[in-house]
């Protein structure tokens, strides 16, 4: 492991020098039933992906209210307004 940092080009500035974080479990799980096609490899693993969609965009829409109201919350009592 050490050797492949040290053979690696020192990075230049402004350049990332972490790797990219690793995907998702529930995109691995969609990958693993895709086939090379595009198509799922049974009905019931396209619906189950189809959910699986549907729960994340749920939740990552509910995430951003929460840090917006927060982030509001917190703002006005920082700034004196009411609300």
């Amino acid at each position: 492991m050490s050797e492949k940092k040290k053979s690696r080009p020192p990075p230049s500035e402004g350049e990332d020098t972490e790797p990219p974080s690793p995907p998702a479990r529930h995109q691995k799980w969609k990958l693993a039933r895709l086939r090379s096609s595009g198509n799922y490899t049974s009905e019931s693993a396209r619906e189950i992906s189809e959910k699986i969609v549907r729960y994340n965009s749920y939740l990552n829409s509910s995430f951003m209210f929460y840090i917006v109201f927060f982030f509001n919350k917190f703002f006005c009592y920082i700034v004196g307004f009411v609300g």
